[in-house]
């Protein structure tokens, strides 16, 4: 655990390329990541783990299944060793039961958090939730806001970093996701399109600021990792299923957004 009174360390996505005021998250923040491309999230998985443990932040890993594969993934890149981390007591994973998500409809989000708690999940850490699909309930819009103003309270009030990672999300709740905007302190969406892979930030708090509707297409390079491209697109109407624009350039845009970098 941190010692009282420590100040939360800047979590961030750290994907090269990206400003400041959408790679940072805030403490106590609660993030929400739609890999609409499932298999493409491992890279800035690697890359946000990798600069949590760097900076001595206390990290926790939630899967659903098989944390031997998902270690696996993560150390591909090259760039973090997880069982080493693991050893120094900087990382800890966790498995969901078996039925998780009748057992977080039956006892609710609440118990949730108090099994957290009773793990001793550390202030001002980092936690991911990965495949966060069975720990939001999406087909219920009620439901969800429930569960989310649970976890967003636990966050703030732990000062903890959570990042929850969806990977089986469908059209017919883009409904629910929408409505959970409020809730949460950031949405981004990690998908391909024609011009290839982009992370398209819905609504982002940093402290730094906050950001809305801005894309910023991927590259892999060395070991497979991602850098963001130094030209954005701006989104309009994002998650609202509204098409994207071009990238442009920034001599060439009509709108500007104003951020440090």
């Amino acid at each position: 655990m941190d010692e009282q009174g420590a100040e939360a360390k800047i979590v961030r996505l750290g994907v090269p390329g990206l400003p400041s005021l959408t790679d940072q998250l805030m403490p106590g923040g609660l993030y929400l990541m739609i890999a609409e491309t499932a298999s493409a999230r491992f890279p800035i998985l690697a890359s946000t783990l990798a600069h949590g443990l760097g900076s001595g932040t206390q990290c926790r890993i939630v899967v659903p299944q098989n944390p031997e594969v998902f270690v696996q993934r993560l150390e591909s890149f090259d760039n973090l060793n997880v069982n080493q981390a693991i050893q120094k007591r900087l990382l800890q994973m966790y498995v969901m039961q078996e039925e998780f998500t009748k057992k977080m409809f039956r006892h609710g989000a609440e118990a949730f958090v108090e099994e957290l708690d009773h793990y001793e999940f550390p202030d001002r850490g980092y936690v991911i939730f990965d495949q966060a699909d069975d720990l939001l309930s999406l087909h219920d819009v009620v439901l969800a806001l429930d569960q989310v103003d649970v976890l967003r309270r636990w966050a703030k009030e732990h000062q903890v970093v959570v990042l929850m990672v969806l990977t089986r999300t469908n059209e017919s709740q883009t409904s629910t996701i929408n409505a959970l905007m409020d809730s949460l302190t950031g949405i981004v969406r990690l998908g391909a399109n024609r011009s290839g892979l982009e992370l398209t930030f819905d609504y982002w708090q940093s402290p730094e600021g906050t950001i809305a509707g801005r894309g910023y297409l991927l590259k892999a390079v060395q070991n497979g990792l991602y850098e963001a491209s130094s030209n954005s697109v701006v989104v309009e109407g994002a998650g609202s299923g509204f098409e994207k624009p071009e990238v442009i350039n920034d001599s060439d845009a009509q709108f500007f957004y104003m951020d440090p970098n």
